[in-house]
């Protein structure tokens, strides 16, 4: 009986996290001063949790809090299960890679073994399986019918050589041509990026399937172009996408996330001012963020955004 009870009382008090954890998540989206908003808020954080009820199977790894996807699930309200043998809404492979930028990810036989059992489930990017700089630089060229790749042996001119790991920032502008490669390093052209004020714009778009709900123009110094921290980070700025990218663009972009397998993530864009094209020059399937400090935008607008563009896109029947 006392196993019981305490296994009760710690199951009770997991919920009461959980529900305090969601309610403080949603507060921190609104204006919410007086009572009665607070308890409408609180309200429907528990409508959420308990009466629109969706678990949602990360595989084989939880994300932790850093991570864009951990804050749509909590802003959602979603319970997050690892063991593929509970029910569960939709599914995502997912590996916590922090440190290692290991950029190719194994078939996992659990979640093919679950799509065959359980067709109505979609896993989110179980078939996303190499993201590295070499199969993202192809995939881009086979779309946009454009290079990004260079032979540094036979090029001429200024090339950004970087690694072919993700999250690594291990990156230089050289001068080419060159015979002494390194391994596990890609080169690519230099992309002329160089706005005003001495900086460099990158886009980060989110996406989701064919989804893209905004685009994120992130600033930094030019010293800075292949350092994506929050250091170097100048400003944030969230624009609509029909601002930055033309609709053929937008087509090419969704084309080419479905090449890549890629359900939902963000890809980093480069608009060249020379000849103003755009070009894809790094794919993550486990975005961080959302980059800080937005301008004009607290941070949870973004979130607010990605959350409703989750939840239209994978979760509305």
């Amino acid at each position: 009986m006392r196993v019981y009870i305490a296994s009760q009382v710690g199951r009770a008090q997991r919920v009461y996290s959980y529900v305090q954890a969601v309610y403080q998540h949603r507060m921190t989206q609104t204006s919410a001063q007086r009572v009665s908003q607070k308890i409408r808020v609180l309200l429907q954080a528990c409508s959420r949790i308990f009466y629109d009820r969706k678990k949602v199977l990360c595989y084989p790894d939880r994300p932790q809090s850093l991570f864009v996807i951990s804050q749509i699930f909590l802003s959602l309200g979603l319970h997050i299960t690892t063991d593929p043998s509970e029910q569960c809404e939709i599914a995502i492979q997912w590996h916590n890679t922090i440190g290692t930028g290991n950029p190719i990810f194994p078939p996992e036989p659990i979640l093919e073994s679950l799509a065959q059992d359980r067709p109505d489930i979609q896993i989110l990017n179980m078939h996303c399986r190499d993201v590295s700089k070499t199969r993202v630089s192809k995939v881009f060229e086979e779309v946009f019918g454009y290079s990004l790749a260079v032979d540094p042996r036979t090029f001429s001119g200024k090339c950004v050589m970087k690694s072919d790991w993700n999250g690594l920032h291990l990156g230089e502008v050289i001068d080419c041509p060159m015979e002494n490669l390194r391994e596990n390093f890609v080169y690519e052209k230099l992309i002329h990026n160089e706005v005003e004020d001495g900086l460099v714009e990158d886009m980060r778009v989110p996406i989701f399937q064919n989804r893209i709900p905004f685009v994120y123009l992130k600033y930094r110094p030019v010293q800075d172009r292949l350092v994506d921290r929050k250091h170097t980070l100048s400003k944030t700025v969230m624009a609509n996408v029909s601002d930055v990218l033309t609709k053929e663009e937008v087509a090419k972009i969704n084309a080419f996330c479905k090449n890549m397998r890629l359900d939902y993530g963000e890809i980093d864009v480069l608009r060249d001012r020379t000849d103003q094209r755009i070009y894809i020059v790094d794919v993550n399937n486990d975005p961080a963020g959302p980059p800080s400090p937005i301008s004009g935008h607290p941070v949870p607008i973004a979130i607010v955004r990605l959350s409703q563009a989750f939840e239209e896109t994978f979760l509305t029947v």
